[in-house]
C-alpha cells in the first residue's frame, strides 16, 4: 500500500519521469497474471471444498432435529446438535472469508490486466510516434536486474526484443542504436550495475541482453538512481531518444515508498546520487533532440 499523499518516482510517456503526489491508497498489483490466475483457481476449489463441508453439516444437523422430534425417550444428546451448529457457523464463516478471497484475487487480475494493456497502449504509442520520424533514434533500457525480478526478468527481455524487432521492421530505413543499462544494489560491488554503451549491431546488443542475470539484494529498494545515472552518462547522439525503465520496486530514499527503514538500507536515497535530479536531467534531454521516458 502506498501511504496517503505520499511521493512516488512514476514515468510519464513523452514527458519524462516526475515526483507525482498520490492521493488515497494504491495497492501493489506487480504480481504476475498467470500467478494470480492460479491464485484464484486454488481460492476457487477451497470455496467449493468449503461449500461442501457447510451442506455436509447441515444435512447432519438437520437429520438431528428431525431424529429429535421423533425421540420419545429424549435421550438424543444435546451436545450433538449444538456441534452441528457450532460447525455450520465456522464453515459459513470460512465460506465468506473464502468468497472473499477468491473475489479480491479476482479483482487484483482485472487491475493487472488493466495496467498490462495501459504499458502496451504507451509502448504502442511511442512506436507510432517512432514510425513516423525519419531520423535516427537513440534507444536505452534501464531495468532492475535484482534477485526480486527472477521470475519476470525473461519475459522483459522477450518485450524487449519485441519492442527493438518492430521498430526494425518498420523502421524504413532509420538509424536505430541500442543502449542497456542493469541496475541492482549499492552493496553488490561490480555487480551493482552493468552497462551497454549504445550500438547499432543488434547481435551485439542481444548478447549482452542475455548476459543480464538476477542478483539478490539486501533490502525491498533498489539502486535505480545509479542506473538513471549511468543512461546520462551514455554516449547520446541521435536525435530522437527513448528511454524505457523496468522495474518492480521503488529506489532507495522512504520519501518513495512505505517500505519503512527495514526495507530500505538507505532511507535517505542512494549516497551522491541525486534521483530527481538524475530523472530531471534524462527528461530534459541536455543534449538536445526529442526525449520519451517511459
Amino acid at each position: 500500500m502506498w501511504p496517503k499523499k505520499n511521493k512516488k518516482l512514476v514515468s510519464l510517456g513523452g514527458g519524462g519521469a516526475v515526483l507525482e503526489e498520490i492521493e488515497g491508497e494504491e495497492e501493489d498489483d506487480s504480481d504476475d497474471e498467470e500467478d494470480i490466475q492460479q491464485q484464484i483457481s486454488d481460492a476457487e476449489k477451497k470455496e467449493a471444498k468449503v461449500r461442501v463441508d457447510l451442506d455436509e453439516s447441515m444435512k447432519a444437523a438437520q437429520q438431528l432435529m428431525e431424529k429429535s422430534k421423533s425421540d420419545t425417550t429424549n435421550n438424543l444428546p444435546t451436545e450433538l446438535l449444538s456441534q452441528c451448529n457450532t460447525e455450520i457457523s465456522n464453515f459459513g464463516e470460512q465460506l465468506d472469508n473464502a468468497t472473499k478471497s477468491r473475489e479480491e484475487l479476482a479483482a487484483k487480475l482485472r487491475r493487472c490486466r488493466l495496467k498490462r494493456r495501459m504499458r502496451e497502449s504507451n509502448i504502442k504509442d511511442v512506436l507510432g510516434k517512432l514510425d513516423a520520424v525519419e531520423n535516427e533514434i537513440d534507444l536505452v533500457f534501464i531495468m532492475d536486474a535484482t534477485g526480486s525480478m527472477g521470475p519476470y526478468i525473461d519475459g522483459a527481455k522477450q518485450t524487449i526484443r519485441k519492442i527493438v524487432e518492430k521498430i526494425k521492421a518498420d523502421g524504413k530505413g532509420k538509424d536505430l542504436r541500442l543502449g542497456f543499462v542493469a541496475y541492482r544494489d549499492i552493496d553488490l560491488g561490480s555487480d551493482r550495475y552493468q552497462v551497454l554503451d549504445f550500438v547499432d549491431d543488434v547481435s551485439v546488443f542481444e548478447r549482452f541482453l542475455e548476459g543480464v542475470k538476477p542478483i539478490r539484494n539486501n533490502d525491498r529498494a533498489e539502486d535505480m538512481a545509479v542506473g538513471i545515472q549511468k543512461a546520462n552518462e551514455l554516449s547520446w547522439m541521435h536525435p530522437t531518444r527513448v528511454a524505457f525503465i523496468v522495474g518492480d520496486d521503488a529506489c532507495h530514499g522512504t520519501e518513495f515508498h512505505d517500505h519503512g527503514k527495514s526495507g530500505d538500507n538507505y532511507p535517505t536515497g542512494t549516497p551522491g546520487i541525486n534521483i530527481v535530479s538524475e530523472l530531471s536531467k534524462l527528461r530534459t534531454n541536455p543534449w538536445g533532440g526529442t526525449m520519451n521516458v517511459f
